[in-house]
């Protein structure tokens, strides 16, 4: 089954299953209001049907199988052992004392639970809007449990007042309630085609045995903290990078409860057939590029609420250095004479590659072709998602090859580097904005998809020859392909059409959008009051 199918399917089973009626009356949507007036199931649409509910579907659920997954209801009562009892965040109150609004400014809420994305995504917004608009006091909201937080940045767990902790307690025992009743709604669905769907009944009672157990006592604690962040901060804004994260539409859809608007500034290359907008929990949206509007429009947001402001994390690719480029390799063991070559990595699901074993043979390929050039060095960036121990295994053949987590930020690499290669990754905008040549790896039923294939704007690798020849002939000075006409001028229609415009000014143009909604906002304010 195609991914896209499983996708429409894997929606449908998330209505379905959320109208679910319990013993008493209520659907499992409405007992997932376990704190306020938000339904947890809500914040866990994106989540469900992009990675768990496909799954679910019959006839497709290959990976369900795996033995991680089969013990998943198990992983799960241990993570939540683990976050409670042996690793439990620390509570502080600090964020009530620390984050005091300030009289006659306009505040502005980042949500920053993925560290990665604030790091990549909103960082220079959140910096430009301290440094450059008076008038604005900003802080960033995080998930991290323990340790010390740069100024103004604030996690969940410094929130903790009494009235929070008893809100938490009495979410977890609503939380007892609705496990208890679960089975029996299932129970009586079982068996059914549920909205014309074959459901795999037992893969999907553990899959909510999962959700019981971790993802719905982690979201308790977060709701209860996210309601008291908006009463005590009460922010004109809230920005995020992420809504497809749980606990982003979380302090989302609280923010909306309350009347607070959220403007989500895209982060990563949507496509048509991949639904990561369909449940947009946002108000505004500043979008990558005229493609990524269109997409998002079709997935039911607003046009209105759309504006195309470019991605902010880009500009940095703008601002190189050779000072900075030279710290970088000489960071990662690289000679100052090798020729340097960076591989982005991406994380196998649903959707993406044909099988885990297509993925593997593409990224061995890539290994054994390049690593066999000389005065060549590779260094291999993991996926945010990637399996980092996997990835090591493949590598361990090869000692000269570096791989990197996603501590590291891929932007330095590409600018230090002189060739860049990936599968379908959206690095191959970043590496296109930087002026890098790029090569994309799809080889024959791979199943990959990716608007980045048309053979112009990069270099379409489908075998590990390919590969090979290509970095040999960048290696040795030869840029023709990437010095053609054609080449040239597909690469800058791609990226006037992703990335909006070549000029390194997207996070000024993010700033802009931001100053007029807080400023239509404050007037919509004291319209009201009047």
């Amino acid at each position: 089954m195609h991914g896209d199918d499983k996708f429409a399917q894997a929606a449908r089973l998330y209505d379905g299953v959320g109208n679910f009626e319990l013993g008493d009356g209520r659907t499992v949507r409405d007992a997932c209001r376990l704190v306020g007036n938000v339904s947890l199931w809500d914040c866990l649409s994106t989540y469900l049907i992009l990675y768990r509910f496909p799954m679910c579907v019959s006839g497709g659920a290959g990976l369900a199988h795996s033995y991680t997954e089969r013990v998943r209801p198990l992983l799960g009562t241990l993570a939540r052992v683990r976050d409670t009892v042996l690793f439990p965040p620390s509570y502080t109150v600090q964020g009530l004392t620390q984050s005091t609004p300030k009289s006659g400014h306009i505040r502005v809420l980042f949500v920053g639970f993925s560290e990665v994305f604030f790091r990549d995504v909103l960082r220079s917004v959140y910096s430009a809007l301290e440094k450059e608009s008076a008038g604005y006091q900003s802080i960033v909201l995080t998930g991290a449990g323990y340790g010390r937080r740069p100024q103004n940045h604030f996690s969940v767990w410094d929130y903790f007042s009494a009235d929070v902790k008893a809100a938490a307690t009495r979410g977890l025992s609503a939380l007892d309630e609705l496990k208890q009743a679960l089975p029996g709604a299932i129970a009586a669905k079982r068996g059914a085609h549920l909205d014309g769907i074959a459901v795999d009944w037992p893969i999907l009672r553990r899959e909510f045995s999962w959700l019981c157990n971790r993802e719905l006592p982690r979201l308790i604690y977060v709701a209860a903290a996210a309601y008291k962040v908006l009463s005590h901060y009460t922010p004109t804004l809230i920005v995020t990078a992420d809504d497809a994260d749980q606990k982003s539409k979380v302090v989302e859809l609280a923010a909306r409860e309350l009347r607070t608007p959220t403007l989500v500034v895209q982060q990563g290359v949507t496509r048509a057939d991949y639904p990561d907008w369909k449940h947009f929990a946002g108000d505004y949206v500043a979008a990558m590029g005229p493609t990524s509007l269109e997409t998002i429009v079709g997935q039911g947001v607003p046009r209105e609420a759309v504006t195309v402001t470019g991605h902010p994390g880009l500009d940095k690719l703008k601002q190189a250095s050779e000072q900075e480029n030279a710290a970088t390799r000489a960071a990662q063991q690289v000679d100052p004479d090798e020729f340097l070559v960076i591989f982005a990595s991406q994380p196998y699901y649903l959707g993406t590659f044909s099988s885990r074993r297509a993925r593997r043979e593409m990224i061995r390929a890539c290994l054994e072709a390049v690593s066999t050039i000389p005065g060549v060095r590779l260094i291999v960036k993991a996926h945010p998602r990637d399996d980092v121990p996997a990835l090591k295994k493949l590598c361990a053949n090869y000692p000269r090859i570096r791989i990197v987590d996603s501590q590291v930020e891929v932007a330095s690499l590409i600018k230090a580097c002189d060739a860049f290669i990936t599968m379908f990754s959206q690095t191959t905008l970043e590496a296109l904005y930087a002026d890098k040549p790029v090569i994309n790896i799809n080889f024959p039923g791979s199943g990959v998809k990716s608007p980045f294939f048309d053979g112009k704007a990069t270099c379409l690798a489908e075998s590990r020859e390919d590969i090979r020849i290509a970095i040999t002939k960048l290696s040795e000075g030869d840029y023709g392909f990437f010095q053609n006409h054609d080449n040239r001028f597909a690469k800058e229609k791609m990226l006037n059409e992703w990335t909006f415009l070549n000029d390194g000014k997207a996070t000024d143009r993010v700033v802009d959008l931001i100053s007029g909604i807080c400023a239509s906002r404050v007037s919509e304010q004291r319209h009201t009051i009047a």
